[in-house]
């Protein structure tokens, strides 16, 4: 622990002192078994109890601060301030009251002087939501072994019932077999629904059949899904905003160096699912949607996601880079290696900045072992001649490397 910074109060059974400390925010149940990162989504749902989900039973835990050092676990007095941060590593200034073991917040402590940072206008959008949700639970029952990370319980009555099943068939029937990213036809589909945002007359822009459907629904996903989906979104906006306050600019700065520019704003319709990959990047106009529940995609990771979606806009520009400089050396590039390159990229430029501030951090595509679906060549390359000449961009240098690290 760092040094005392004020003596506040002394007896002679008590010492209560202010502090600055790093650690992990946590719950009485779990205590450190989270302190790494991944374990967000357990320590909400721990604090928050069951209530929420259809289970009273599951009662509400108290929060814990597990301090960084030591491993000592402090309970936090007014969990009020922390209440974003559940599952993240922080530095925070506290009352410390060894005694009693307990803390009391007196502030967060940001690692970056937090600047707004605008480059992602997140949107929550009732319209969208339902869609995407109607979507998933088709599917989900075509498929029973895909589940939701967020599953409500609620009982609907009988004409609740026959409004939402007429629209899940509909649904199993028009779309829970079409890929949101690769069926070109869902684009305009979601386009229209995340432009309607939260409007509450739908109006059905050349798509007749789905709205009628759709406000069919409405009323029955309102009442018993989306308070939570809606807090669910807006609570990992908040999270992604406040860290994107803090590091986004010195993340987007050399990325944006790297693609020789892209757009000055990107629109996120932020929803509750957003199909296999927990979010998608669509063109003509670059729309990203992205998932607030998927458990890879919270906290730090959702940083490097938004700026892996966001390097989408640049796949062809990327893409004729490579094509030139492979047609240049004579070497055949490995299927997709592109997108190797685009997820080392914004990985790696992510991990330098979170690191010098103390916070380790793996990127999405190895901590997920998403490289070993790709030629061992790939990231033999990538990792020999891109990691140190990112910032130059010597794209010839890359795809001659892959001619070293071909397999004996």
């Amino acid at each position: 622990m760092k040094t005392a910074l004020l003596l506040l109060l002394f007896s002679i059974s008590t010492i209560v002192y202010a502090e600055v400390i790093t650690g992990w925010v946590s719950e009485e149940n779990c205590k450190e078994q989270h302190t790494q990162p991944g374990g967000k989504d357990c320590v909400k749902k721990c604090l928050r109890g069951g209530t929420h989900v259809g289970h009273p039973e599951w009662t509400p835990q108290k929060m814990v601060f597990i301090a960084e050092t030591d491993k000592k676990i402090w309970t936090v007095e007014n969990p009020e301030p922390l209440k974003t941060y559940a599952g993240e590593r922080i530095q925070l200034s506290a009352k410390l009251n060894p005694a009693s073991n307990t803390l009391e917040v007196l502030e967060v402590v940001p690692y970056r002087k937090p600047v707004p940072f605008h480059l992602f206008r997140f949107r929550n959008g009732f319209w969208i939501n339902l869609h995407h949700f109607l979507r998933g639970t088709a599917r989900r029952e075509l498929h029973p072994e895909s589940r939701l990370e967020v599953n409500l319980v609620v009982e609907l009555n009988e004409q609740e019932k026959k409004d939402w099943e007429e629209a899940l068939e509909y649904y199993k029937i028009n779309f829970a077999e079409k890929d949101l990213l690769f069926d070109k036809d869902l684009w305009p589909i979601k386009n229209w629904l995340g432009d309607s945002e939260n409007n509450p007359d739908l109006q059905s822009s050349g798509h007749e059949a789905l709205a009628d459907v759709l406000k069919k629904a409405a009323p029955v996903y309102r009442k018993y899904w989306w308070p939570e989906h809606q807090r669910s979104n807006q609570e990992w906006i908040d999270v992604a905003q406040r860290l994107l306050d803090q590091f986004g600019s010195r993340i987007a700065g050399p990325i944006e160096a790297f693609y020789e520019g892209w757009p000055d704003e990107f629109t996120v319709d932020v929803t509750v699912e957003a199909g296999w990959a927990g979010a998608y990047t669509t063109d003509n106009p670059v729309r990203i949607t992205h998932s607030s529940t998927d458990s890879k995609l919270q906290d730090y990771a959702a940083l490097e996601s938004l700026f892996h979606e966001a390097s989408h806009s640049r796949d062809q520009w990327l893409s004729d880079k490579l094509d030139a400089a492979a047609l240049k050396v004579k070497q055949e590039l490995p299927n997709r290696f592109w997108h190797a390159v685009l997820f080392y990229t914004a990985g790696e430029f992510t991990k330098k900045e979170l690191e010098e501030v103390g916070i380790h951090y793996i990127p999405y595509a190895e901590k997920n072992k998403l490289f070993e679906r790709d030629p061992a060549s790939s990231i033999c390359a990538i990792q020999k001649k891109w990691a140190p000449h990112m910032n130059d961009s010597q794209w010839e240098n890359l795809v001659s490397a892959l001619k070293d690290c071909r397999p004996e």
